[in-house]
């Protein structure tokens, strides 16, 4: 079996200590809070970003095995639309 053949078997990998030195979350706390209830952690770190439209549901598991997240039946595509703070752009130079 070659190197990357072993890899297909392996369902986690380790970041190296540099890279998790960097982190912006270190707090293993987060983990657990994502894992005890993924939705409603979801749903705390979507309500941080401005929507033009509150979404309706959180997960839509009306279709298995897909599912939709954000979902809200007003949106004509039914992707959710942040509203993300950036400075306005001008349209004339300088």
């Amino acid at each position: 079996m070659t190197a990357i053949e072993q890899l297909l078997d392996v369902e986690r990998f380790e970041p190296p200590e540099e890279f998790r030195a960097q982190a912006l979350a270190g707090d293993s706390s987060l983990h657990r809070d994502a894992d005890a209830d993924y939705e409603s952690w979801w749903e705390r770190q979507a309500a941080e970003l401005d929507w033009f439209d509150p979404w309706s549901q959180v997960l839509d598991r009306s279709d298995p095995p897909f599912a939709k997240w954000s979902r809200d039946p007003r949106e004509r595509d039914g992707a959710p639309r942040p509203l993300l703070a950036a400075p306005a752009r001008s349209s004339t130079p300088g």
